[in-house]
């Protein structure tokens, strides 16, 4: 009797296993990952624009200013976000957006005075 429930636990046991792997359906599978890249514009309080793109895959940021593309690379912070190159400097804490060149601010929106598009 004690061999019976030993197998049937086993069976059990295997069966609960096997209905975790799944194959997924042809609907499933032809699904796309959520997108990675967000794409916006800022609006500093004299109304300057700064059109920007996020790629999260490759961790880069693209930012139009003054019809010169700048491309930055993702830093880590402790909070906030951080993108650099050579020359600019990127940087958004809690809704305050700042851009640098060269260590001087050439763009900003506060939180209390920038809109987002």
């Amino acid at each position: 009797m004690k061999k019976i429930i030993s197998q049937v636990s086993f069976l059990a046991i295997f069966l609960t296993y096997l209905s975790g792997c799944t194959t997924p359906s042809p609907q499933q599978a032809g699904k796309a990952a959520p997108s990675q890249v967000i794409k916006g514009v800022l609006k500093s309080a004299t109304g300057e624009e700064l059109p920007y793109t996020f790629n999260n895959a490759v961790n880069t940021m693209v930012i139009l200013y003054q019809g010169e593309t700048i491309t930055l690379v993702g830093q880590p912070t402790g909070s906030g976000i951080k993108y650099t190159n050579d020359q600019y400097t990127y940087t958004d804490w809690q809704g305050n957006s700042t851009l640098q060149k060269d260590g001087v601010t050439i763009f900003k929106v506060s939180a209390n005075s920038g809109k987002q598009k």
